[in-house]
Parts: C-alpha cells; sequence; structure tokens
C-alpha cells in the first residue's frame, strides 16, 4: 500500500492540489483534471470515471481547505478519514 505523499515529497496530493490552485490562478476542476485525467493517460487508462473503468475513487472535502476523506481503488474502499488539508486560494485555514 502507497502512502498519501507524493514520490519524493514531503507534501500530500491535496497541498499540490491547493498549491497549484493558488500560485497558478488555476481553478479547481483544471487542478483535478491535471492530477487525474493527464497523469492517468500513462496509467492504462484510470482517472476517468467511465464504465468498464476501474473505481478508482477520492472523495474530498473542499471549504477552507481541501481534504482527502475517503480513497477507494478498484471499487474497495482503502482509506477512510482525514489527512492533511491543503490551503485553498484565498480563504485562511480554520
Amino acid at each position: 500500500m502507497g502512502s498519501e505523499y507524493l514520490a519524493g515529497s514531503t507534501a500530500t496530493l491535496a497541498e499540490c492540489i491547493a498549491n497549484v490552485m493558488l500560485l497558478a490562478d488555476i481553478p479547481l476542476k483544471d487542478a483535478l483534471r491535471m492530477a487525474t485525467v493527464n497523469p492517468g493517460t500513462f496509467m492504462h487508462g484510470r482517472g476517468r470515471l467511465k464504465v468498464g473503468a476501474r473505481a478508482d475513487l477520492v472523495r474530498f472535502r473542499c471549504s477552507d481547505t481541501l481534504a482527502v476523506d475517503e480513497v477507494w481503488l478498484s471499487g474497495v474502499q482503502v482509506y477512510k478519514g482525514r489527512q492533511r488539508e491543503g490551503s485553498i486560494p484565498g480563504k485562511e485555514p480554520r
């Protein structure tokens, strides 16, 4: 099983998504595409939600912070809880 950190990094994916939104003024929908669909094209079609595809899903919360709540791999829940959060541009963490 992997970890919540990106390879060679101390930042989580949620933090990286929040950073790209803040530093490059990228909307959430585009930041999520950059973090899911684009890399998924190199992983045999992962990163898309469609009939017949693997059910790899991440449920997150986006308010003052971006937080991962659940992770599902091949339709099986592998994580439930609260991980480190990434700040959302223009909002202060609570």
